[in-house]
C-alpha cells in the first residue's frame, strides 16, 4: 500500500501556498540588519521580539497561560534599581508571569559572552540585591 498524495499542480500550488501563509502568519521575521550576535528580529502578533529565540519563548508562555498552568503574563516589565535614594538604572525583564502563586521573572538568553552578557550579570545582581528578585535565564 502506497502512501502517496496524487495532485493536480494547481492543487499542489494551492497546497504550499497555504502551508507558507500558515507559517508566515505565526512567525514574520523582519526585514532588518541582523545584530551583531546573530539575533533576527521577528514580529508575532503584532508584537516585536528581539530574537527568534524570545518570540518562541513568547509562544509557549502564551500556550502556558492558556491552558491556566501560569497567570498574568507581561512583556518588557521595567524593574528600577535604586540605591540610597539614588536611580542607578533600570532593568527590563523581557517577561513576568505567576506560576503557583510565586511571581517569576524571565530574560530570553542566546549570547553569553561579552559585554552585554556582563552588564546583564551585573543588573540581576542589583534586581536581587535591591528587590530579592530572581530573575531566571531561558
Amino acid at each position: 500500500m502506497s502512501n502517496t498524495i496524487r495532485m493536480s499542480y494547481e492543487q499542489y500550488q494551492a497546497h504550499v501556498k497555504r502551508v507558507r501563509s500558515g507559517v508566515s502568519e505565526a512567525i514574520q521575521v523582519l526585514k532588518e540588519p541582523v545584530n551583531k550576535y546573530g539575533a533576527q528580529r521577528v514580529e508575532i502578533d503584532g508584537i516585536t521580539f528581539d530574537s527568534k529565540r524570545e518570540g518562541e519563548r513568547y509562544l509557549l508562555l502564551r500556550e502556558q497561560q492558556r491552558l491556566g498552568q501560569i497567570s498574568g503574563l507581561k512583556r518588557q516589565v521595567p524593574i528600577q534599581i535604586e540605591i540610597a535614594g539614588t536611580h542607578i538604572c533600570t532593568y527590563l525583564a523581557d517577561f513576568s508571569f505567576v506560576r503557583d502563586g510565586v511571581a517569576v521573572y524571565e530574560d530570553v538568553k542566546g549570547f553569553r559572552k561579552g559585554n552585554a552578557y556582563q552588564l546583564f550579570k551585573l543588573k540581576k545582581a542589583l534586581v536581587w540585591a535591591c528587590h530579592k528578585i530572581k530573575v531566571e535565564e531561558v
